[in-house]
Parts: structure tokens; sequence; C-alpha cells
């Protein structure tokens, strides 16, 4: 896969990449990459979000490009009074 693929893939249906140039240079490199994800679930988890994490996982997975999914579910966590 070339240079060119694993950045159109990485970029695949983004509405904006802020470092362009850079990520062409880390990518042109072989540097690995990282991407984290990350989700603060506060409700019933919809369908479409999971969907769509998955396509851009896929891009990612391909592109040769490590990841993390971090999620965590605020409402089950014991709840604390702060002390004075």
């Amino acid at each position: 896969m070339t240079s060119d693929d694993k950045f159109n893939l990485i970029t695949r249906n983004l509405e904006e990449v802020l470092t362009e140039q850079e990520l062409k240079q880390l990518i042109e490199s072989g540097t690995p990459l990282k991407h984290y994800i990350g989700f603060e679930i506060s409700g019933k988890v919809h369908l479409g979000t999971g969907l769509a994490t998955m396509r851009i996982i896929k891009n990612l997975q391909e592109a040769c490009v490590n990841f993390v999914i971090l999620a965590i579910q605020l409402d089950i966590l014991p709840q604390t009074e702060a002390k004075i």
C-alpha cells in the first residue's frame, strides 16, 4: 500500500484534517501511527454511533494505524461526597 493510499484511508469521510502535511510526513517516514477514540456513555448507546465508529476503525486498520478505544459510563461509578 502506498503512502497516498494510507493517507486517503486515514482521512476518508473526515470533515477536516488539521495537520495534513505533518500526517503525510509521518506516513512516509514509517512512524507508527496511533489513534484514540473516546466515549462517555451517559445513556443508551445508539447503533449508528457504533457503525460509524467501526467504519473509521476499519479504515485505520487497513492503513496500519494502531488505535485504542476508551469507554466510560459515568452513571455506574460510585458517588462520593466532597469533603471540605
